[in-house]
């Protein structure tokens, strides 16, 4: 997918099939994204659903990955009333950077940064055992911080979480 929505923002997007997806920026203007092939990152992105209107929308990914592990970021803004629900982020090749703006839930499975900071401030709610990972799966070993505020499993004992700040990274839990 080229840029979309970067002169006039789009109502939604989804996409729904295909064995896999490269994509760049997408805008909406309070439309929903939702990619549910596995996506690889042809650049450095944003996916923005507030354009034109704060409110925004719900954004949903299934498994997002970089071309080169460090190679591309991604950054999601939503609107401050709005969920963000993501599979496996960085799991075959680490993203450059990840940064969540304005969400106030974010249903998560593993997120993996090279060697860069990993911050989410929404509440987060595990939908699988997973890990938060700023050193690219070992790669980078002084890896980076780690800053989450709220974590809880979707069902009470069953979501298990590793965080994973690496030797240059402080590790910063608010409840859990």
């Amino acid at each position: 997918l080229g840029a979309i929505g970067g002169t006039t923002a789009l109502g939604a997007v989804s996409v729904t099939s295909g064995a896999s997806v490269t994509a760049n920026n997408i805008t909406t203007q309070s439309g929903a994204i939702s990619v549910t092939p596995a996506m690889t990152l042809a650049s450095s992105a944003t996916f923005n659903t507030t354009s034109g209107s704060t409110a925004g929308a719900n954004i949903t990914l299934s498994t997002v990955d970089a071309t080169s592990a460090g190679g591309e970021g991604l950054t999601l803004t939503t609107g401050s009333t709005k969920t963000i629900t993501l599979g496996n982020v960085g799991a075959n090749f680490a993203l450059g950077s990840f940064s969540i703006t304005g969400a106030s839930l974010v249903n998560a499975s593993s997120i993996i940064t090279y060697g860069s900071a990993l911050s989410l401030s929404p509440p987060i709610v595990l939908q699988q055992t997973a890990t938060m990972d700023a050193t690219g799966a070992g790669a980078v070993a002084t890896g980076a911080g780690i800053a989450l505020s709220t974590i809880n499993a979707a069902s009470a004992g069953v979501q298990g979480l590793t965080l994973k700040g690496g030797s240059g990274g402080a590790i910063s839990v608010g409840v859990v």
